[in-house]
């Protein structure tokens, strides 16, 4: 046998935990029965909170893959600006065989991810007013980009729109 002069290189590895967000979702009687139920301001409708699972345990997880969270923010009035566009999202883990549909004690906080919307042009941003007396509110949609680098450590950006733009920071 000759000998190879290559290493060995790493493209996967499993999913330890579970990793996923805590998100608002319209209530479902059959998913949501018995958790909290809350009436969303801008839209008039009862929300509850879930979790949205984007790595579930044992997943491969690829290198150099990218996987993008849908997130939206609103804002009342029409120019949200300063220290309203630094928001945070908390990225959670859970160590149980299926992951739950809802934020139980099971579900621990992994890191806190903190960025910054003012860079994103004020185009991405829809205007909307609420239904029942025309109160004027801003929303803005975008993903939280997930990248598994070549080292195995996960970066985090934001995406408006197909368009990167700003650094995550995540403080574990």
């Amino acid at each position: 046998m000759s000998k190879l002069g290559l290493s060995p290189t790493v493209i996967a590895t499993k999913a330890p935990k579970h990793y996923g967000t805590c998100c608002t979702a319209k209530w479902e009687a059959n998913r949501d029965r018995g958790y909290q139920k809350f009436k969303d301001v801008w839209e008039e409708e009862d929300k509850c909170s879930i979790m949205q699972w984007f790595i579930y345990k044992d997943d491969d997880l690829v290198r150099g893959k990218k996987l993008k969270l849908p997130f939206y923010r609103k804002w009342p009035g029409t120019h949200p600006n300063g220290s309203e566009l630094h928001v945070e999202e908390q990225l959670y883990e859970s160590s149980v065989l299926l992951a739950p549909d809802h934020p139980e004690d099971e579900v621990k906080l992994n890191c806190t991810l903190k960025s910054d919307l003012s860079k994103v042009p004020k185009s991405c941003f829809v205007k909307k007013k609420r239904a029942s007396d025309g109160a004027k509110y801003i929303e803005i949609h975008y993903s939280l980009q997930v990248e598994n680098n070549e080292s195995g450590l996960m970066k985090f950006s934001i995406e408006v729109d197909g368009k990167e733009y700003a650094a995550v920071d995540a403080t574990y």
